[in-house]
């Protein structure tokens, strides 16, 4: 039982997160693909014509929209155009309701979202389905009518293939302005006594006395002797546009908090009405104008929702600083949280190499104090095969030097490097064709000969594949340590070197390696033998689908002498040796990835602690300032502002 409890509870998670994902899927919204019967709005809403008020203003609304549709017709209508119109609709009259506008008839609703919405019209048993995208609209409810009305009015006047869009926001930027002169407007009338409403009612007193007297009338026993006395539906109007107003400004700031966390679109879903917050108490039925559900399953409307009368509350502005800065603080760990989501994490795991590698080529690139004529380089591994590497490297002829950002005697720090910088520096590449500079010059300008510098080192360059096995890469004079028809001289034997690149796998140039940029000099000892022992350590990078597989390795390094006979007990001869060792264990660098599932859960988690733990430390604090300095030190206090009767 308790297994089916959970099953149907995670089910609807992940009901809920699967549909908060449509709602960014263009192909998943109301203007994706007009096709598909799937829809993802935000929120729903139509016109409430079962009140007096809304009845009033739907019908106003809809008799204006009757005599502009009628001048647009007139001024724009064609007689084909005519014809097909009617015969769309079935109806031979031109001026049928039917052919109007038909945004605030009943049975029309809209389906609204981020990238559009779609309206329904039901008409003779059928739903006719229309959308239009949202541009730079948002949601607001009313630039959606506003837009709607538009982009109707460019349909029945037919001018040109882009009228109805170009009429449509024309119509919202038209009302954006009225809606702000009138804000404005209306603002100023009420600094000045709102002289307006006075002279328009023809009365002495302001709207907001007028409101009040009538919300003191309502709550009036019922054994009073006085009539109950309403608002006039101009007075109404003056407040539901004010509210509009209000309203526009506000349903951005909603939807970005809705974006960020839930907890706090609770407490910020009922509109803000500044002065007319007294009045909202005392709003009956008659009121409602438009019906909005929100996607969430929440209700509300411009100006019907439940309210805590004024009587029973006690305002603080301490509390509404806490409640500042833990929305915040929320905020802060909602940012935090998604970019966890969004960046991931790194997680890395020893595993056993599950490939069966024979083979892995070294890639080298170093100079070497010694002319390339007496250079020999071999393989050596642990199955004592034997290969002559000379054969597959590049040789150059070369002045000696060592290059000024190199490190001279002294082994680098070896540190690990990072996901991002394996990944942006992974670059494949192969070594290049050697250049023989001295018959460049010699088959040019033979005069140029005697002016070369002294060619007395060898770059060496290339890949050598070997045998994945230990083994062991060996630089050495010719005829000293293997028979060679050549013998080098003793005198110019001298392996002090520098060593550019030395990695194992695929040669990726721009990555650093342990051994790279790396010098080994000593002027009292030129014909010392320097052994380096390797351990290489297979590393596979994972990121978003891309795989890097490189090998990393560890180094260590001794130098036998010549002259103190420590090269003659260790069976070494002058040159410069790399050991090597292969693990059998592979390092995984993978980048990890919370579902949205988990995801979802582990906001809603840490919001609501932070939630619940914020609500106790208020708590707590209140109760140490009550207890230890006094009451009035209160959180929740408020002095009175009106002085009461005894009997109060």
């Amino acid at each position: 039982m308790l297994g089916l409890k959970r099953l149907i509870l995670w089910s609807i998670v992940l009901i809920l997160a699967i549909t908060q994902i449509l709602l960014y899927i263009p192909t998943f919204t109301c203007t994706g693909n007009l096709n598909l019967p799937l829809c993802t709005p935000q929120f729903v809403f139509s016109s409430m014509d079962d009140s007096s008020l809304g009845k009033e203003l739907i019908d106003a609304a809809r008799e204006f929209l009757r005599l502009l549709s009628f001048l647009t017709i007139d001024m724009g209508w064609k007689s084909n155009d005519a014809i097909k119109f009617n015969n769309s609709y079935g109806n031979n009259d031109v001026y049928s309701k039917e052919c109007l506008v038909d945004t605030f008839y009943r049975g029309s609703s809209f389906k609204v979202n981020y990238h559009g919405y779609c309206k329904l019209r039901k008409y003779k048993h059928m739903t006719k389905k229309v959308c239009y995208s949202n541009e730079n609209n948002g949601m607001d409810i009313m630039t959606v009518l506003m837009r709607d009305i538009g982009i109707q009015f460019g349909e029945l006047s037919l001018l040109d293939k882009n009228s109805s869009v170009k009429l449509g926001n024309s119509v919202v930027y038209t009302y954006k302005i009225v809606t702000r002169s009138l804000f404005h407007f209306i603002n100023n009338d009420r600094r000045e006594g709102n002289i307006f409403t006075k002279t328009i009612l023809g009365r002495q007193s302001p709207i907001k006395t007028t409101v009040q007297n009538f919300k003191d009338t309502s709550r009036s026993g019922g054994g009073s002797s006085k009539k109950k006395k309403g608002l006039t539906n101009f007075e109404k109007i003056i407040i539901i546009a004010r509210l509009f107003t209000l309203f526009n400004e506000g349903i951005r700031i909603i939807l970005f908090i809705e974006m960020v966390i839930l907890q706090i679109i609770l407490r910020t879903l009922s509109p803000i009405v500044d002065d007319y917050d007294n009045i909202l108490p005392t709003l009956d039925d008659d009121w409602g104008f438009i019906r909005v559900s929100v996607g969430s399953g929440f209700i509300f409307g411009c100006v019907r929702y439940s309210k805590t009368e004024e009587q029973y509350k006690k305002k603080s502005s301490k509390g509404g600083v806490t409640t500042l800065l833990t929305y915040l603080f929320l905020l802060f760990i909602a940012y935090t949280e998604f970019g966890n989501y969004f960046g991931g994490y790194v997680e890395q795991q020893y595993v056993v190499d599950p490939e069966i590698r024979e083979n892995v080529q070294i890639n080298l690139d170093l100079y070497v104090h010694l002319k390339c004529e007496y250079i020999h380089v071999n393989v050596r591994d642990s199955t004592m095969d034997r290969k002559i590497a000379s054969e597959e490297l590049q040789f150059e002829d070369m002045p000696f030097f060592i290059p000024y950002d190199v490190r001279v005697n002294d082994l680098p720090h070896i540190i690990t490097p990072e996901m991002d910088e394996i990944l942006g520096e992974a670059i494949p590449a192969e070594f290049r064709e050697k250049i023989d500079m001295r018959s460049y010059y010699d088959e040019n300008d033979p005069d140029t000969h005697h002016h070369l510098p002294e060619l007395n080192g060898c770059h060496i360059f290339g890949s050598v594949p070997v045998n994945r096995v230990s083994g062991e890469l060996q630089i050495t004079a010719k005829g000293v340590g293997y028979r060679d028809i050549r013998t080098t001289p003793s005198e110019l034997i001298n392996f002090a070197h520098v060593i550019n690149e030395f990695s194992f796998g695929d040669f990726y140039p721009y990555i650093d390696n342990p051994l790279d940029a790396s010098a080994k000099f000593d002027i009292s000892d030129p014909q010392a033998a320097y052994v380096y022992y390797t351990s290489v350590v297979p590393t596979i990078y994972q990121k978003l689908g891309a795989e890097v597989d490189t090998n990393q390795y560890s180094v260590s390094e001794y130098r036998y002498h010549s002259n103190d006979g420590s090269m003659i007990h260790s069976g070494y001869v002058p040159g410069i040796f790399f050991r090597y060792n292969f693990e059998s264990l592979t390092i995984a660098v993978m980048d990890k990835r919370l579902t949205f599932l988990q995801f979802v859960v582990r906001l809603v988690a840490i919001t609501s602690f932070a939630i619940y733990i914020a609500s106790w430390l208020f708590t707590l604090i209140d109760l140490f300032l009550v207890t230890f300095i006094g009451p009035k030190w209160s959180l929740h206090y408020q002095p009175d502002i009106q002085s009461h009767g005894i009997l109060e």
